[in-house]
């Protein structure tokens, strides 16, 4: 169930980025990566298949 948390902040994550690229007059690049256990691996193979 990770992944449904991150989904609901992902809102946050991106604006905060946005913002640190803006205020900085572009300057600064932000870039995201996003890797999250899915599957059989993480016990949430039937809720996410």
């Amino acid at each position: 169930m990770k992944l449904i948390l991150n989904l609901q902040a992902i809102d946050n994550v991106i604006n905060y980025v946005a913002k640190s690229n803006y205020n900085s007059v572009g300057r600064i690049n932000v870039p995201i990566v996003c890797r999250e256990p899915n599957g059989i691996a993480a016990g949430v193979g039937a809720q996410h298949s």
